[in-house]
């Protein structure tokens, strides 16, 4: 499996002062013989989170990353697969991985019910990296019998700017050379437009070792046209709030619109998300639209329960 050919330590340093101190023995996790350092990583700093997330004191922030720490640790978390389809005919082109967290105590968590914690913490590069390897190795697996789609993981602006997780991702490319092209990662807009110059240096570097790259959240954030000019992607995921204006805002249909033509002048795929509705795909496939993520066309399914055989949803 590509997990073994890899090391791992989980990249806490500068979290609380204190230092990176994780076994390297073992690709995933750190050395169990360090139980202790869970308590120590975290800072007193407030959290910061959505309306969504976890609230202290039913789930204060030390406790749940602790919870969250012991989760990676004991490499219990876990992936659900979202199929990417086109409207029209239901034709799968893809997937995205989607984090999930089975909490003995809390139930299944949603990545909004703790990644906020985790983004404030420094343990989503630590994630991130999980994420990462997982969903390669799984579809290092399918690419060997047959899938020829993509598969999409989420990305941290932090993560993708540390040096670790970009070691990953040319360590995966040279031990599965069968996944380039076929693994995306999704980075916001938001994260794009905060810090463009770097955003740039990073997606380049992605897109150098063969790993293809999407805008994801498009059309929630701000940016100018001017600027994507300067990045090097792949795809573009048009925001699921502007879907919901479909039939109801003639402005939010515009733009769209207008997203949709634009993919198709700069060679780039253009997903809709947040397709829910029977009248937001038959729009979407009337306007052109070729690519569709939603509850309508498919939920998030466990990972080690999606069929890579399955071409419709």
């Amino acid at each position: 499996m590509l997990m073994s050919a890899m090391t791992y330590a989980y990249p806490l340093d500068n979290v609380s002062g204190v230092s990176d101190r994780l076994s390297e023995r073992s690709p995933f996790r750190p050395s169990r013989e360090q139980p202790a350092l869970w308590p120590t990583v975290f800072g007193d700093e407030p959290a910061r989170h959505d309306a969504d997330a976890v609230e202290a004191p039913a789930a204060n922030r030390y406790t749940l990353l602790r919870e969250l720490g012991q989760a990676l640790h004991d490499d219990s978390l876990g992936l659900h697969l979202q199929a990417i389809a086109n409207p029209a005919d239901g034709r799968i082109a893809g997937y995205e991985a989607l984090l999930r967290w089975p909490n003995e105590h809390r139930g299944l968590l949603l990545p909004n019910q703790f990644l906020p914690y985790a983004e404030s913490s420094g343990l989503i590069v630590a994630i991130d990296r999980w994420v990462l390897r997982h969903a390669a190795d799984h579809l290092r697996f399918w690419r060997r019998n047959g899938y020829d789609g993509w598969l999409a993981v989420n990305v941290s602006a932090r993560s993708l700017e540390d040096p670790t997780y970009l070691d990953d991702i040319r360590t995966l490319a040279k031990a599965a050379p069968e996944i380039r092209g076929h693994v995306r990662l999704e980075r916001t807009e938001s994260s794009v437009i905060q810090k463009p110059e770097s955003a740039r240096a990073c997606l380049a570097a992605v897109k150098a070792l063969g790993i293809g790259v999407a805008i994801d959240d498009f059309g929630k954030g701000f940016t100018a046209l001017g600027q994507l000019t300067q990045l090097d992607f792949d795809q573009i995921k048009i925001d699921a709030g502007l879907l919901r204006g479909v039939g109801v805002n003639p402005q939010a249909e515009a733009i769209v619109r207008s997203v949709l033509y634009l993919g198709r002048n700069i060679g780039v795929d253009v997903v809709a998300e947040g397709i829910e509705s029977e009248a937001q795909r038959a729009w979407l496939a009337a306007e052109g639209g070729t690519l569709a993520q939603g509850f309508l066309l498919a939920e998030p399914t466990p990972m080690e329960s999606v069929d890579p055989r399955a071409t419709l949803v």
